[in-house]
């Protein structure tokens, strides 16, 4: 729990710092500029503060485990709840402000919705820091730190890393696109595989399709022409026998024209 109040803010405000440089080299407006260089001002100044709150909240720092140590601390408590506070309103202030250039964009359809749906999910970040502040404002850590640190571990773990993966959201955003076309092509092709399985015989079901090769009989007058009949596969027994048919049609076209 001492941890808590001196990583959190570190942890929370790099990620956030990330997406306020990448606004700065997307947004041409003044007006987003200038929000976007006080949200970094109140970002560090909140992260140098709350540092510096977390590592002298007790004097001496023994006491804040050991309360048999002679000593004193701040309100726990409301260092750890309404430190929150800031980072809940730079969340709210860094959710609206690229809608308007979003808005005006001159893109397709498809492409601005696919930016909103990025953007939109850095909000669970701003979610989870809304839950974590509910968190600490019900549970006292002074009471039985033991047992409510749990609680309130898990949400300190889960929102700094909702922040870092909605940094990260605009940079994977080609990399889901991508695999996302490649995991369709495979699904098409494994589909059209399916209309050439390998049926037990050993014969494709496409062999089945195709019609039986024709005898051609050559016309009268074309006595000097090499005709050549294609033997069609049989399979098992028969074999033989449509080989004997063949031979006795090729003697007869051979006697009729004189060959």
């Amino acid at each position: 729990m001492f941890c808590i109040g001196i990583d959190i803010v570190g942890l929370v405000t790099f990620p956030k710092l990330s997406l306020l440089v990448i606004y700065n080299r997307i947004f041409i407006e003044q007006y987003q500029r200038i929000t976007t260089f006080i949200l970094m001002g109140i970002l560090l100044a909140w992260t140098i503060g709350g540092s510096v709150a977390g590592a002298l909240m007790c004097r001496p720092l023994e006491h804040f485990w050991n309360k048999d140590i002679p000593g004193h601390c701040v309100d726990i408590k409301a260092l750890y709840s309404y430190s929150g506070i800031p980072n809940i309103f730079v969340d709210f202030v860094m959710l609206v402000l690229p809608v308007p250039t979003l808005w005006k964009l001159q893109a397709s359809r498809e492409v601005k919705t696919g930016l909103f749906i990025t953007l939109a999910t850095g909000s669970i970040g701003f979610v989870t820091a809304i839950i974590r502040t509910t968190v600490f404002l019900r549970h006292d850590p002074n009471v039985d730190i033991t047992w409510v640190s749990s609680t309130l571990l898990i949400w300190t773990i889960i929102e700094p890393g909702c922040y870092v993966l909605a940094s990260s959201l605009l940079c994977l955003r080609p990399l889901i696109k991508s695999s996302i076309g490649k995991l369709l092509l495979f699904y098409k092709n494994r589909r059209a595989s399916l209309h050439t399985l390998v049926t037990p015989l050993g014969w494709s079901r496409k062999s089945f399709d195709m019609p039986s090769p024709e005898i051609k009989v050559p016309l009268v007058g074309q006595i000097d022409d090499v005709v050549a009949y294609p033997l069609s596969i049989y399979h098992g027994r028969n074999m033989n026998k449509h080989r004997t048919q063949y031979d006795d049609e090729q003697s007869m076209v051979i006697s009729q024209h004189g060959l």
